[in-house]
């Protein structure tokens, strides 16, 4: 015991027991504390470093708000002035826009904009007093300009007044004047109506153009109104000296002081225009630029101001970021190293506490432990791991002596020639089983059928039940026969011894098994089975006989009809040519009686005479070809004889008898068969497969009154075999069909003549009697191929080694019945 005990430990290397490694100061230090406050420490010093932080953090923001509100306000001074400039230029465009066209909307939207204008002026708070000062003197400019723009509208108005209420007038009057003259005159050949025409026409001229003056300030426009205006008033006097009428002088009289007051408005139009003009030159655009040049000037302050303020805070930026990195990684320093150290004072007992806990796992109970000293929760851990090594070394002990009992007594139950089984005897449970008792019950290599219930192995359960109560009544059985179930579901017959026991501490039976199934069923078994295979093969042959012969039958009666027809043809002809000779020698012999036969007759007499020998000749020796070829074809297929034969020789013999048939048809037969192929077999069964394939393709490839083609091509394979090929290029077969083609009975013409007979003879001539085979090739509408492939020798069969040599026949036979015994 003390040797296997020490066993595990004999083989670990030397470097698995050794010294204790020292440990540090700082090691032994952080080891008097608990884990827990370590583990506290690291959280105390993160704490004290995340407030640190928080208080840079909250420093640095301060400083950044300052720096970052104070550029925020010197650029809302330059927004401030944007938004001036840009407002004070849209005044300017609507003032432009308002005295070139003006109109409600563009008034209201002048007057709207210049209130915003001077309330965001007066209400911006600056703390500077030289911004202040240049924004005060923007809103003392924008005063100016507004006030410019009220004296503009002052004349605007006057100008308006003048217009209608003056130029207007006056044109009016005229209008009034000139129609007067016109109907004061009589006609239009009267002195007076050419200056009228003209003056007329100036007139209506200078309203257009004062017009479009007043409504454009076009320059030209004025010019041609003064123009026309003064052609009026050298037309007049004109007219004065060719009136004829005292009404026409009237109205000429008062057409001079209205033509004067319409010169004079239109003056007035002209010089109020032109105050206008200077007035959007002074007031407007002049405050414009005053007020634009203030603006660039507070600009360029305002921005030297933003360049100062962004400076500020691009160094606060700066200093924080400084600040926040120096003191973070200071902190992350402290951190790390207080963790590490930490981490190291935990995980490096740890490790070499699981070192040592494995290796005595692993046997090493020699394995010296560390750290029992210690006072923290390690050392709690390693003194209980002392504790459990020295348990595992008592349980060592106990386990290997009673692992040393397990393998003598299990070594003598597994050599056992015997099938031997321990089962519960609380539960019917088999606790073990040998392999011997393996093998008989058929079990696997994982033996995971070893723990099924004992009742499961019987064949019949009752068995079971009678053999549970025998043993509860009598506690041991002997010699009890029973019939068992392998795994696999196979019966067998079994001899059992059970006996009482004690398994692990619990009442148990060992059972004995014996297989005697051999000595219970051999002779019955054999007996039966030399009788059932005699009867068998009596039947069978018999069955075998009578289709073979049936179907011999129905091809003989086809081999007469086609005789019959074959044969009619050259006979009928012989005949029809001896009749005609008969009449033909009867005529010679009267004229030979008479006289009166010239040579010339007796030469054509002798011609026809040869001719007609020459057909009968012809036609009885075909009519003696075919019967000599049907008599072979009959002779093969009534006796079943083996004899030398060749292949194309024969299969034409076949189809000749075959054609007949094939005349009731439009088919066509293409024949392909290479001279030279030489069988040693049986040309009566080969007769037959091609006779069943021939009438099977003629039954079911075609529709009927459809034309086909039927193809019987061979080929040698090698020099011992030959393949022949039956194809037609019919509807084919359907999947179901090619599976059970060779079937007996299966047919697809049930009721209309088929037997389902004919493809499984083929099939047994081929394989049983050729030693080839056949495979079948099929596919909707694409036709169907037989390939036979059968050696050029068939190989001799039970007849023909009786036929060659009886001696080798009767011992083959007597090797049969002794091996069915």
């Amino acid at each position: 015991m003390a040797s296997e005990a020490a066993a595990p430990s004999a083989g670990l290397p030397a470097g698995s027991v050794g010294p204790a490694g020292r440990e540090s100061a700082w090691a032994r230090l952080l080891r008097r504390l608990p884990i827990g406050w370590r583990i506290f420490l690291i959280v105390a010093i993160n704490a004290i470093g995340i407030l640190v932080f928080g208080l840079l953090i909250w420093r640095g923001s301060i400083d950044i708000t300052s720096s970052w509100n104070e550029l925020n306000r010197i650029r809302g001074y330059e927004r401030l002035l944007v938004e001036v400039d840009t407002e004070a230029g849209r005044l300017q465009s609507l003032i432009h826009r308002y005295f070139n066209r003006p109109t409600p909307d563009v008034l209201a939207e002048i007057v709207r904009r210049q209130d915003e204008l001077l309330s965001r002026l007066r209400g911006a708070r600056v703390a500077e007093s030289d911004i202040a000062a240049e924004l005060n003197a923007v809103a003392e400019i924008t005063t100016r300009f507004l006030v410019g723009f009220d004296a503009l509208r002052d004349v605007n108005v006057r100008i308006r007044s003048v217009y209608e209420t003056e130029f207007l007038k006056a044109a009016t009057d005229m209008a009034g004047l000139y129609a007067i003259i016109d109907s004061a005159t009589d006609n239009n050949k009267s002195l007076i109506w050419p200056a009228l025409g003209k003056s007329r026409e100036s007139f209506s001229q200078t309203l257009v153009d004062a017009n479009a003056y007043y409504l454009s300030r076009n320059p030209e426009s004025l010019k041609s109104a003064r123009e026309h205006l003064a052609t009026i008033e050298r037309t007049i006097p004109v007219m004065v000296d060719l009136s004829e009428a005292p009404l026409q002088r009237q109205a000429l009289a008062r057409l001079v002081p209205r033509a004067a007051a319409l010169r004079v408005s239109l003056e007035k139009l002209a010089a109020s225009f032109d105050q206008q003009s200077r007035f959007l030159v002074a007031a407007i655009d002049g405050n414009q630029a005053a007020m634009a040049a203030t603006i660039d000037r507070l600009s360029i302050r305002i921005r030297g101001r933003e360049s100062a303020a962004q400076a500020q805070f691009d160094n606060a930026l700066v200093t924080v970021t400084q600040r926040y990195f120096l003191v973070g990684l200071a902190f992350l320093a402290v951190s790390l190293l207080a963790s590490w150290a930490v981490a190291r004072s935990i995980l490096q007992p740890l490790q070499e506490l699981g070192s040592t806990m494995r290796a005595i796992v692993e046997g090493d109970y020699e394995r010296i432990i560390r750290g029992l000293a210690a006072r923290d929760e390690i050392g709690a851990m390693a003194r209980a791991v002392e504790v459990f090594r020295e348990n595992v070394i008592a349980k060592r002990h106990v386990e290997l002596e009673r692992e040393a009992q397990e393998r003598r007594w299990r070594g003598i139950l597994e050599t056992s020639p015997i099938g031997i089984s321990i089962v519960s005897a609380e539960g019917g449970h088999r606790l073990y089983a040998n392999r011997k008792y393996e093998a008989l019950f058929g079990l696997g290599d994982d033996r995971a059928d070893v723990r099924r219930l004992f009742h499961e192995s019987f064949a019949n359960a009752a068995d079971a039940v009678r053999l549970s109560d025998a043993v509860k009544r009598h506690g041991l059985v002997s010699g009890w026969e029973v019939r068992m179930r392998r795994t696999g579901g196979q019966a067998w017959w079994c001899l059992m011894e059970v006996r009482p026991i004690e398994f692990d501490g619990r009442p148990a039976h060992i059972f004995w098994h014996y297989d005697v199934t051999d000595r219970r069923r051999a002779e019955d078994e054999l007996r039966a089975a030399k009788e059932a295979a005699e009867t068998a093969l009596a039947e069978l042959r018999e069955a075998q006989e009578n289709l073979v012969e049936a179907e011999k039958l129905a091809a003989i009666g086809g081999l007469v009809a086609g005789v019959a027809h074959e044969v009619n043809n050259p006979v009928g002809i012989s005949l029809t040519v001896a009749s005609t000779l008969d009449r033909r020698s009867e005529a010679f012999e009267a004229e030979l009686e008479t006289g009166a036969l010239r040579k010339s007759r007796l030469m054509e007499f002798v011609g026809g005479v040869r001719e007609a020998a020459g057909q009968l000749v012809s036609n009885l020796s075909r009519a003696g070809e075919l019967v000599q070829s049907f008599k072979q074809v009959a002779v093969d297929r009534t006796h079943a004889d083996r004899r030398f034969f060749d292949l194309k020789e024969s299969t034409e013999q076949i189809l000749a008898s075959l054609k007949p048939t094939l005349r009731k048809y439009r088919h066509t037969l293409t024949v392909d068969l290479p001279e030279g192929i030489k069988m040693d077999s049986y040309p009566g069964p080969y007769g037959q497969v091609i006779t069943n394939l021939f009438m099977n393709t003629l039954a079911h490839a075609f529709p009927e009154g459809e034309e086909g083609e039927i193809r019987i091509a061979a080929r040698r394979i090698g020099e011992d075999s030959v393949e022949v090929t039956f194809a037609d290029n019919g509807m084919g077969m359907t999947e179901e069909a090619q599976r059970r083609a060779f079937e007996p009975f299966f047919t697809t013409k049930r009721g209309r003549g088929g037997t389902g007979l004919g493809l499984h003879i083929v099939y047994n001539i081929v394989h049983h009697r050729f030693g080839g085979r056949i495979t079948l090739e099929s596919a909707g509408g694409k036709g169907t191929t037989f390939r036979i492939v059968m050696p050029v020798v068939t190989p001799m069969d039970n007849d023909d080694i009786e036929a060659v040599d009886p001696i080798a026949a009767a011992s083959r036979k007597e090797m049969v019945n002794a091996h069915v015994q």
